[in-house]
């Protein structure tokens, strides 16, 4: 009978030995990440001038889903928020009821949004189970939700979406964000031009992972 027991012992730590190899294999790059952007609007009406410099913020958790034996591709789906701050010489004002903008030419416009974002990514990265640093590139988009901002919620398309790219080593990447939906809703019009107001956000920085 000790004998038998001692058998059955050795099988299950070999067992759980085999095991543990195996999972030890696949493993899962759930990160925090942070990022840092310089924000500029692309398509604006012909006497759109941004001025100063504007800027991002955003930080979130992401969820790691590996897709191959040994980890070094996956997806991956998070949850963060951001704030996009703008400077410009854009403003806002009501006319009959309705939304309309104007071009203040001797003033400068701040204003911001605040979004819930939804990040969507292919992985690919050279990492190992026990190696921290390595090299990656992160592509995928984002869509995000304007809960608030200090401009006017009349004009602005609350739910955006676009193509990202992050790329680089370990802890430093490189950071590219297009906006593909436009900023502001489609039946604005320009008091100054009569152009249909546009705008695509571009975001051009950096971008932090942190396990």
């Amino acid at each position: 009978m000790q004998r038998l027991f001692m058998i059955l012992l050795g099988l299950l730590c070999l067992a759980t030995n085999a095991q543990q190899t195996s999972i030890d294999s696949r493993y899962f790059e759930d990160q925090f990440y942070l990022g840092i952007s310089y924000n500029t609007l692309l398509n604006t009406p012909s006497l759109f001038d941004q001025k100063k410099i504007s800027y991002g913020l955003g930080g979130g958790f992401i969820k790691d889903l590996p897709i191959n034996s040994d980890s070094t591709m996956a997806f991956g789906v998070g949850l963060g928020y951001a704030i996009n701050q703008y400077s410009n010489n854009l403003g806002a004002s009501q006319e009959n009821q309705q939304a309309i903008f104007i071009i203040s030419n001797n003033q400068t416009n701040q204003w911001a949004t605040h979004l819930i974002e939804f990040p969507i990514e292919f992985r690919w990265r050279t990492s190992t189970a026990d190696t921290y640093k390595f090299w990656r590139i992160y592509t995928g988009g984002k869509i995000g939700y304007v809960f608030a901002n200090t401009f006017n919620n009349s004009l602005l398309n609350k739910f955006q979406y676009g193509l990202q790219l992050s790329a680089g080593y370990n802890t430093w990447n490189f950071y590219f964000y297009y906006g593909l939906r436009n900023l502001f809703k489609k039946d604005i019009i320009m008091v100054d031009t009569l152009e249909k107001a546009q705008a695509n956000e571009l975001k051009i920085g950096l971008m932090f992972y942190i396990l």
